[in-house]
């Protein structure tokens, strides 16, 4: 298991805001596009958080109709997850997050950031 000590959490927390901010960016003109993507990465968050010794909440299907809609077509959302842990595995076909990279202050740090972004509504305007 990896642990981030306080700066380099730190530093992680401003690289996954950029992550955002640039997610935000490319699909800012529609609100409503950036609310379900990062709704659905803090699902997939709170998954893994809440269930971290079941592999099926550590496995993400890339060719999943739902995660494409919602995450895998907006710039920046597969490489968020991999931010948290995540990597391709199986020729590029699943997001997999093994058991050693499970990290909980670094799945709460980006989640909280998901969460304030959503719950923000003027993330991304400054």
């Amino acid at each position: 298991m990896r642990r981030f000590g306080s700066a380099m959490l730190g530093k992680f927390v401003f690289v996954l805001q950029r992550a955002m901010l640039m997610e935000k960016s490319v699909i800012c003109d529609d609100d409503n596009k950036v609310k379900t993507a990062f709704s659905s990465l803090l699902t997939y968050l709170n998954n893994v958080a809440s269930n971290p010794d079941k592999e099926k909440f550590r496995k993400i299907r890339l060719s999943n109709a739902a995660f494409q809609n919602r995450v895998g077509k907006v710039e920046g959302g597969i490489q968020f997850l991999e931010l948290c842990g995540f990597a391709k595995m199986e020729g590029d076909e699943f997001l997999f997050m093994t058991r050693d990279k499970f990290d909980m202050a670094v799945l709460v740090s980006a989640g909280t950031e998901l969460d304030n972004a959503i719950k923000n509504p003027f993330f991304g305007v400054l």
